[in-house]
């Protein structure tokens, strides 16, 4: 063995090994996942030469050194470079022999086995392994072997400092655990001490809980993952600009005061998105059996909402820091009793009596925004005490839109008048009331948005105030309306931003007839007024999204974006709808789409050799009315060549479903797949370099990220589906928790089938025989609704033949229909349909509507509205029930694909209930 190459070669390997080192916070040098494997990998001929030396073998062995060589590369690059690292003798350096698979001995000790996947090995492993006589090497192994493998990592996942970090390459894994990250990250990581260990496991509790519940919203912060090390309890978060309170007094952001109505609105919708994530916590939250639960933040200020990609169309408000926050079981409408859970997280449960909205004894945080029984030493607090303090906040947005930062010092100030601070209450004999400062300051707001001359901001201003005053802000938590009252209310504001002011006129035909149809139409002889919209030529089809609000066409070349309100108010008005906004093809022809509340997804056309390609826009980005600006989109890109036939998003777009068949032909077997479109979108994010978001014109622009997706299908069992052909139907109950899908086979029979969206588990499987109307020749299936509660639909065959199917009891009531039937709609109580047809005379086309009280027995459809279209054709047209206004009021809004699009207002009693 030569003592001097042996030597030298150690110190070239040292010297490149600190060149590939980063530092961390304490600035000690480490090397990040990944990089002696590199090292040696692209310097073979080196190593080559030192495991030579080290083991007396020529360097010209074709045999063992070779093998010794892709062994070291693939199991022990770590372990050599870490002997290389602390310089450790030769005599050390010769027992890395005894490591390798190709030098034991029969007699070996297993104990004496370890790979870089042993890595971190123990004291006593280390002494074992690297004895010397003089020098504590095995101590130094020990303790450099950090620089290479983190001590004690503890998986994914108020009271702690926050820290901007950045994160090395190789050290953060994909949800599947395939892929690392290959460019450095920068994260929030928030520090709790020794004596805060039971904050930590309380905070990262419930955060565990979020991350485990079927249905998560984008505007809630969850933990990445968690980490001990030492005395130090880690959490680490995505890395926001800031949180709303920098926000909203500029303090180190750079802000300035929102002047035009669409800047103005844009920051509303993101206050009301708020409103959306604590009604998602306090009545979408569920365990991971299912069960309901209620999640209370208690702490709720701007300093705890943090705003990400600030200043770009992406920017978005998230709740977050839940160090102060309880979870607790929920009782509801359909269940007598509810699961109380052992304060202050998920342990045992028992049963109790039963409670609407079950409260806590108070966990207090400090400050301005709790509300007044918070500070009670009896008061018990609930989801009302959430309200209280995001009315508070709404108010401070309301404040930033009248003058920007400015605004909302100015009302800081004015509260700070009062004896007790800045509450937004005050306490007299003995009870609360809200304070007379801030009631005067939405006067005051009030009285500069109607100087300002726009009617529409005039409007919303006036419109939310009230709200917050009367409904929100009230001291007594019975008195306030729920957080998902709130963010109904506030979307229903929000859209007045849109209505626009036109001077004074003699009221046209479509103004006249729209102020007098809610007293008329009723009657089934008034006929709606059809709207032309401005639709390019060549649309395939259109498609609305399950509330409404947003209307779709598209074609092989683009896709065009309505906002319905816009459209509505046009006609109110008798001017011409607005444009639309363009979404172009990204390289490839569109080939199918579907749209929810909060994203539009489309696929492009593949070949055989092609993977599976699509598109996700999220509707917040989304400019209508803007030709000049370009929706910001993510490409996925799911590794398995086939074709994207349909697809399916649930009404929140919290799931998507696709169905994917390879290149055999249509009559080639397909499989379905079902992922969490946050995880998607998430692909994108993690693993791919962001580019910037800036709008122009060109296609590539709307792709603001790319990613190769492989999370496993949460469809785990009964995946493949049949022939492509057959499918007719794919389509997710209301609430999401249900996968439904219709197949026919060739003599006519109906398969329908159904899976538990959380568990990806079959739960319902029920054939439909139907031997066929004789004197009809529509085909079988004519349309489908799958209700918003269970497993459960309404189905239309040969337009002549209703039957309703309970997936749970296996039942089928049928009835046959007088009138033809072409869409069928449920109510979104479940009890009620809603048909769009015609009587089989005069062709005109009408709205009937069918209670169904009673599943045993099926009544009579009435009808309830003509419509002033002779024709429907469900492959290109759409129709949808949209949910019921502030008048209790429902409406279906029927387009055409040649860009026809009438709204017929349905009775609010009636038949239709």
């Amino acid at each position: 063995m030569s003592a001097e190459t042996i030597s030298s070669l150690c110190e070239l390997f040292l010297d490149r090994l600190r060149d590939n080192s980063s530092w961390n916070h304490h600035r000690r040098r480490f090397l990040s996942n990944g990089t002696a494997q590199e090292v040696f990998r692209n310097n073979q001929r080196d190593l080559r030469k030192l495991l030579a030396e080290i083991l007396h073998i020529s360097q010209n062995d074709t045999i063992i050194l070779p093998r010794i060589l892709e062994s070291t590369l693939a199991t022990l690059s770590n372990v050599l470079a870490i002997l290389i690292w602390i310089r450790a003798p030769l005599e050390v350096l010769g027992r890395f022999r005894e490591l390798l698979p190709e030098s034991r001995t029969i007699d070996f000790d297993p104990r004496d086995i370890i790979t870089d996947g042993n890595l971190p090995i123990s004291r006593e492993t280390a002494s074992r392994l690297f004895p010397h006589p003089s020098r504590n090497v095995s101590g130094e192994f020990y303790e450099n072997q950090f620089r290479f493998y983190p001590e004690n990592s503890i998986g994914e996942g108020s009271f702690g400092r926050v820290w901007k970090v950045r994160i090395e390459k190789g050290h953060v894994k994909s949800h599947n655990g395939e892929n690392t990250n290959a460019e450095r990250l920068t994260y929030a990581r928030k520090d709790f001490e020794l004596n805060r260990e039971q904050a930590f496991r309380e905070e990262t509790n419930v955060l565990q809980r979020i991350m485990e519940s079927p249905r998560r919203h984008v505007n809630v912060v969850v933990a990445l993952a968690s980490l001990h090390y030492g005395s130090t309890y880690s959490l680490f978060f995505p890395l926001a600009s800031c949180n709303l309170w920098e926000y909203l007094i500029g303090e180190n952001v750079p802000v300035s005061k929102p002047t035009s109505l669409e800047d103005k609105s844009a920051i509303f919708y993101r206050g009301a998105t708020l409103a959306g994530a604590l009604a998602f916590l306090h009545h979408e939250f569920q365990s991971t059996n299912l069960e309901r639960l209620a999640c209370y933040h208690m702490d709720l200020k701007p300093h705890n909402i943090l705003v990400f990609d600030i200043n770009t169309p992406q920017e978005k408000w998230k709740i977050s820091d839940f160090g102060l926050s309880r979870v607790r079981g929920r009782g509801g409408v359909d269940n007598a009793q509810y699961i109380d859970l052992s304060t202050p997280f998920l342990r045992s449960t028992q049963l109790t009596r039963p409670t609407r909205d079950p409260s806590t004894a108070p966990r207090r945080g400090e400050g301005t925004y709790l509300a007044p029984e918070c500070a009670a030493s009896d008061g018990r607090v609930s989801s009302s005490s959430d309200v209280w303090s995001f009315g508070c906040i709404f108010s401070l947005v309301m404040s930033f839109l009248d003058s920007g930062t400015q605004g909302v010092e100015e009302f800081r100030q004015l509260r700070r008048k009062q004896e007790a601070g800045d509450f937004f209450y005050v306490t007299r004999h003995g009870k609360p009331m809200i304070s007379p400062f801030v009631t005067a300051w939405f006067q005051t707001l009030k009285d500069r948005s109607r100087s300002g001359g726009r009617s529409a901001e005039h409007a919303v201003v006036c419109q939310t105030l009230e709200f917050l005053q009367n409904k929100v802000l009230l001291p007594q938590p019975r008195g306030r309306v729920s957080a998902l009252e709130v963010e109904i209310t506030l979307e229903w504001i929000g859209k007045l931003f849109f209505r626009r002011p036109t001077a004074p006129r003699r009221p046209s035909l479509i103004a006249r007839f729209k102020d007098a149809k809610d007293s008329l139409f009723s009657h089934s002889s008034v006929i709606p007024p059809l709207q032309p919209l401005p639709v390019s030529k060549g649309m395939l089809g259109s498609m609305f999204s399950p509330n409404g609000e947003l209307l779709l066409y598209y074609s092989r070349l683009k896709m065009e974006v309505f906002v319905v309100d816009q459209i509505r108010e046009a006609g109110r008005h008798g001017e011409c709808s607005p444009d639309p906004l363009s979404i172009p093809t990204q390289k490839r022809e569109w080939e199918h789409f579907a749209i929810s509340s909060n994203y539009i997804c489309a696929s492009v056309r593949a070949s055989s050799y092609q993977n599976s390609e699509f598109y996700i826009y999220p509707v917040s980005a989304l400019t209508i009315g803007d030709a000049e600006s370009s929706p910001q989109g993510t490409k996925v890109i799911y590794p398995s060549p086939g074709s994207i036939e349909k697809i399916a998003m649930t009404h929140d777009g919290n799931l998507t479903a696709f169905i994917l068949t390879n290149f055999t032909g249509r009559n080639s077997e397909a499989i379905i797949y079902l992922f969490y479109t946050q995880d998607l979108l998430g692909a994108g994010s993690e693993l791919s370099p962001s580019l910037p978001g800036s709008r122009t014109n060109s296609s590539a622009s709307s792709v603001t990220s790319e990613s190769i997706f492989t999370s496993a299908n949460r469809i785990n069992r009964d995946a493949r589906i049949g022939l492509v052909e057959r499918i007719r139907s794919l389509t997710f109950s209301g609430d999401g928790r249900y996968l439904v899908l219709v197949a026919q086979s060739q003599q006519g029979q109906l398969l329908v089938r159904a899976w538990e969206t959380y568990t990806g588990t079959p739960c319902a499987e029920l054939p439909i025989s139907h031997p066929g109307l004789a004197n009809l020749g529509h085909a079988t299936f004519t349309a489908c609704s799958v209700f918003n509660k269970g497993p459960n639909l309404a189905l239309v065959l040969q337009r002549r033949q209703m039957t309703y199917l309970n997936l749970w009891e296996r039942t089928a009531l049928k009835q046959k229909m007088e009138y033809e039937m072409l869409v069928v709609f449920v109510q979104d109580d479940d009890q009620g349909l809603v048909f769009l047809g015609n009587n089989g005379i005069d062709r005109v086309l009408r709205v009937f509507a069918l209670p169904i009280f009673d599943r045993d027995e099926l009544q009579k459809p009435t009808e309830v509205a003509k419509i002033g279209l002779s024709k429907y054709e469900s492959s290109t047209d759409s129709a949808v029930l949209a949910p019921r206004n502030m008048n209790n009021q429902r409406v279906l809004l029927i387009a055409t694909v040649d860009g026809s699009f009438v709204a017929v207002s349905l009775p609010a009693s009636g038949p239709v209930i």
